[in-house]
């Protein structure tokens, strides 16, 4: 019994690594996910939308870091040595959203 015990012990440390190293692998900031637009993570969210400025958005995903909501968007076209103009426009207006 104790050998069962020590192996689930090892087992759950091991996947607690693993977790780790893919959480890190994905380029998110550490957090809680909140809110989503891809289907791999769940049902997709409605679009966040402010009236005041009629603005509405869905970034990839919403990471809470303690008081903080941070939006993330994530693109598949290769990195360059700097933003695009766009993506940091995106991201500013996602930040409005939040």
């Amino acid at each position: 019994m104790l050998y069962l015990a020590i192996f689930f012990f090892i087992l759950a440390v091991f996947m607690l690594l693993q977790a780790a190293r893919q959480r890190k692998a994905t380029g998110l900031p550490g957090g809680q996910i909140i809110y989503t637009d891809t289907r791999n993570w769940g049902p997709v969210e409605k679009p966040l939308y402010d009236p005041s400025v009629d603005l509405a958005g869905k970034p990839d995903f919403i990471v809470r870091q303690g008081e903080m909501v941070i939006p993330v968007e994530v693109k598949s076209t290769r990195v360059s040595q700097a933003p695009y103009d766009s993506h940091i426009f995106q991201l500013a207006a996602y930040c409005r959203l939040v």
